[in-house]
């Protein structure tokens, strides 16, 4: 498998899990300042929020941004743009 491929299987496995679509639905409003806040929203522990995010992270879908305790996490437009594109047309 080439690196392309592993690059488009690992952007599914980020689109694919109903929590994870519920964050980067919600990233794609703004920024959000903490994974507490996603946690809450999703009605997860931080911990589970934390294994949540770090999926897509892991694709560079999302970015996240340590400052001491708090984590500025965001969504990368451009790439979130595409993989939408590539969602609907399949």
């Amino acid at each position: 498998m080439n690196d392309h491929d592993q690059a488009v299987l690992q952007l599914f496995s980020a689109l694919s899990d109903k929590n994870r679509w519920k964050i980067l639905q919600m990233l794609s409003k703004g920024p959000v300042k903490s994974i507490t806040l996603i946690a809450q929203a999703l009605g997860v522990s931080t911990s589970a929020a934390v294994n949540q995010i770090a999926v897509p992270e892991k694709t560079n879908l999302i970015t996240r941004i340590k400052r001491g305790k708090y984590h500025r996490i965001e969504i990368n437009t451009e790439l979130w743009r595409r993989a939408q594109a590539l969602v609907s047309n399949h």
